[in-house]
C-alpha cells in the first residue's frame, strides 16, 4: 500500500515548501496518485470535461497561478485531501457507503466544506470509503476498510476510510464525519490527530445525513497544527446551514496557530482526539 519512494509531508511543511518554491504542487500530488494507482474521478472517464480537472491538472493549475502571481491560492494551497463519501462532490459520486441506485449519480454541487477546501487551494484526490450510512465498518459499495497498521483491526468505524487514507500515506489530510465517535476512533486507531467541530462552527450543507442533531465534520491530519489549519479554512457561517449563524464570534482569527501540549483542552468550540501524534 505504501510507496517507499514517496514520503508524505505534513500540511504546514508542504505549504512552506510551496511558498519558498522548494517544490511544485505537481510533485507531491504525483506521489499520492502513484500510491493509489488510479485516477481521481470515474465520473469523467474520457478526462475531457474542462470543469472537472483531475488531481494532477489541478496541481498544474496551482503551480501556474503561483508562477504568474507569486501568491498562494489560500492556506491549503496544493494540499491533497480525501473526503468521506458522505459529503457531496460535484465531480465524484456520493454513495454514503451504500450500493443504492443513486450511488452512480453525481451531485450538482459540492458540500460547503468541500467548496471551502477547494477555495483554500486544496486538491480533492478521492472519496474515502465509509461504513454504510455512517454506521459500522463495512460499506456495501466499497467493502470493509482495513487498518493500515494491522489489517485484522478496525480502521475506526464509519470514518475509517478517511483515517486510513492519511495513515497509509495516500493523502495529507482527510475529512471524516462524526455521529457517534467515528472521527475520534480513526484518529486513535490510525495514530492521527482528529478535530471534530460543533454544529455551529462548520457547515453540514451537502452531507448525506445520519442524524440532524449529531452529524459533525471531522478533520484528520498527522499533527495538531495541521488539523487546526484545516479547521480555520472551513469554519464559518453558511446560509445553507442556519446553525452556523452562531459561529460568527467563534471562528479562529488570522494569527499564528500554536501547537497545544497534549492533555490540555482544545478551544471551547471544538473537541480533539490526539493519539501518538
Amino acid at each position: 500500500m505504501w510507496s517507499p519512494g514517496f514520503c508524505a509531508p505534513h500540511l504546514n511543511a508542504s505549504i512552506a515548501s510551496a511558498r519558498n518554491r522548494a517544490t511544485t504542487r505537481v510533485a507531491p500530488t504525483t506521489g499520492y496518485v502513484a500510491n493509489i494507482r488510479g485516477k481521481r474521478s470515474k465520473t469523467d472517464a474520457a478526462d475531457s470535461a474542462p470543469n472537472m480537472p483531475d488531481a494532477l491538472e489541478t496541481a498544474r493549475a496551482l503551480d501556474a497561478e503561483f508562477a504568474r502571481t507569486g501568491r498562494l491560492k489560500g492556506p491549503l494551497h496544493g494540499v491533497v485531501f480525501a473526503v468521506k463519501d458522505q459529503f457531496d462532490t460535484f465531480d465524484m459520486r456520493s454513495t454514503s457507503g451504500a450500493a443504492a441506485a443513486y450511488a452512480d449519480d453525481r451531485p450538482p454541487r459540492d458540500a460547503e466544506i468541500v467548496a471551502r477546501l477547494r477555495a483554500a487551494g486544496a486538491i480533492i484526490l478521492a472519496k474515502a470509503n465509509m461504513g454504510e450510512y455512517a454506521s459500522g465498518d463495512r460499506s456495501t459499495y466499497g467493502g470493509t476498510t482495513c487498518n493500515p497498521y494491522d489489517t485484522s483491526r478496525s480502521a475506526g468505524r464509519s470514518s475509517g476510510g478517511s483515517g486510513a487514507a492519511v495513515a497509509a500515506n495516500l493523502v495529507t489530510c482527510a475529512i471524516g464525519e462524526e455521529t457517534g465517535p467515528s472521527a475520534r476512533n480513526p484518529a486513535a486507531n490510525g495514530s492521527l490527530v482528529g478535530i471534530v467541530a460543533t454544529h455551529s462552527l462548520v457547515s453540514r450543507a451537502g452531507i448525506i445525513p445520519a442524524s440532524l442533531t449529531r452529524d459533525r465534520a471531522g478533520i484528520l491530519c498527522r499533527t495538531v497544527k495541521d488539523a487546526a489549519t484545516v479547521l480555520a479554512a472551513v469554519a464559518g457561517y453558511d446560509p445553507r446551514d442556519p446553525a452556523t449563524a452562531a459561529s460568527d464570534s467563534q471562528v479562529p482569527g488570522p494569527g499564528p496557530i500554536r501547537t497545544m501540549p497534549m492533555g490540555r483542552a482544545c478551544a471551547a468550540s471544538v473537541s480533539a482526539s490526539c493519539a501518538n501524534s
